[in-house]
């Protein structure tokens, strides 16, 4: 009998079906940068795909040249850029694997002059002041993220996943700490959550009903002035009903001051936050931070908090990590203890929900 029975598991999620529930969470390893990239990053895919990684997520493309995270950021936009993504497409389903293109617009993170944001105010991890997006550009932003979507399936990805969390663009609409418009885009909850529903609903309308589409949602903002815990839920409704397949979680801003995957903070410390989700929605829910080792992730699953458990840095560090199971015992398992979590609290905001 296998040690790790949940995690092993199959699931069928919209027209994929997942040998297991280990997923190699979105990273960006600059391979862009290098010569021959696209072999490079198809490489590096194929290399996971082989070890039986249950699914793929690639780094963050922008849809947009001002939603790049750097001067010559990742943008997929135009039909001419698809033969580089059949590239990697074909190797990795060629080879067993699954995997899906993140659509990521860096909002006021976008470290490029032309940033754009829901309303002024620069992020304090950004040189570059962002100027606020005419109701028409937000209109606009919407259709790039279908577009994108869009040649992302004609590419042969098995889905998308709608980056919303950590305090980029789609995180920004829906907070009310960087969200200050007065059109149907802001001012209460609901014309916050507008932007992310609607390119949801924009990108279910432009693809197949069995082309995967995942949304990243920011669990807890861990930011003064972010979003409650029962907005965050309420969000989670919404953009099921509004057509996405699976629920992928964030932790944190990146400009917070709290930490999320530093060594300190105890494996898995996050998974209430996940948890709370997983209650709210009727769609699968993937759990990510501090997950380093199969023992924790099994626990994860087991106990009802997630469906599937996205890691990033085990999978950087070794592509067999998947296939390796059987050797896990002899790594060594923190499990994340209740005793260990209030140690986190000198870190929060004031009046932060860490006990969802």
């Amino acid at each position: 009998m296998t040690k790790y029975p949940n995690l092993l598991r199959t699931i069928q999620v919209a027209g994929v079906h997942l040998p297991n529930r280990m997923v190699m969470g979105a990273m960006h390893t600059r391979l862009e940068t290098m010569d021959q990239p696209y072999q490079r990053l198809a490489a590096f895919y194929v290399a996971r795909a082989k070890g039986e990684i249950g699914l793929i997520l690639t780094g963050g493309y922008a849809p947009c040249p001002e939603g790049v995270m750097d001067a010559g950021g990742l943008v997929l936009n135009k039909s001419e850029q698809l033969d580089e993504h059949r590239l990697i497409t074909s190797a990795v389903n060629n080879s067993g694997g699954r995997i899906v293109l993140q659509i990521l617009h860096a909002g006021r993170y976008a470290k490029v002059p032309t940033c754009v944001a829901p309303s002024l105010g620069k992020a304090r991890i950004n040189v570059y002041p962002p100027r606020s997006l005419t109701t028409q550009e937000v209109w606009q932003t919407i259709q790039d993220f279908a577009h994108t979507a869009a040649l992302a399936e004609a590419a042969g990805y098995a889905g998308v996943e709608i980056m919303g969390s950590e305090g980029y663009l789609i995180n920004e609409f829906a907070s009310a700490l960087t969200n200050q418009r007065d059109d149907e885009f802001g001012g209460d909850v609901d014309r916050r959550m507008r932007f992310p529903l609607e390119i949801v609903k924009a990108v279910r309308s432009r693809v197949r009903k069995e082309f995967m589409i995942i949304y990243r949602i920011s669990a807890i903002d861990l930011m003064d002035g972010g979003m409650t815990s029962e907005e965050v839920c309420d969000l989670a409704r919404h953009v099921e009903a509004s057509g996405a397949d699976l629920i992928n979680t964030g932790i944190g801003w990146h400009e917070s001051g709290v930490p999320t995957m530093a060594a300190p903070v105890p494996r898995a410390a996050w998974i209430d936050a996940v948890r709370h989700i997983k209650r709210a929605v009727t769609i699968p829910v993937m759990a990510s931070n501090r997950i380093n080792t199969p023992d924790v992730a099994e626990d994860i699953i087991a106990s009802g908090a997630a469906d599937l458990v996205s890691m990033a840095r085990p999978l950087l560090a070794d592509p067999d990590f998947a296939k390796r199971h059987a050797r896990a015992e002899q790594m060594r398992s923190i499990p994340a203890s209740p005793a260990t979590k209030p140690a986190l609290t000198a870190f929060l905001p004031t009046g932060s929900p860490l006990a969802w």
